[in-house]
């Protein structure tokens, strides 16, 4: 039987990786690229909060609420405790 607990796992750390990439030093392609990297992750936020709740592993709600308050631009990246 698959582990049902690393997938959403891997899905938020894509997620992460979009919100957490580093400004853009080109003015005029920097908000085009933000809004890709802000949907891009919007999307692996969205099934990872799917199969959390497929699978029932809701270890991972606090980090994904803490990711979503990010994409609305509620919370910093950098103001999130370190995850291992």
């Amino acid at each position: 039987m698959a582990d049902k607990t690393a997938t959403p796992v891997i899905f938020i750390s894509y997620a992460t990786s979009a919100i957490s990439r580093k400004p853009l030093t080109n003015a005029s392609s920097s908000a085009e690229k933000i809004a890709e990297l802000n949907s891009d992750a919007e999307k692996q936020l969205k099934i990872a909060a799917d199969y959390i709740e497929k699978c029932g592993y809701h270890k991972r709600d606090e980090e994904l609420a803490e990711l979503q308050a990010v994409l609305r631009g509620e919370r910093k990246f950098a103001d999130l405790p370190p995850r291992v």
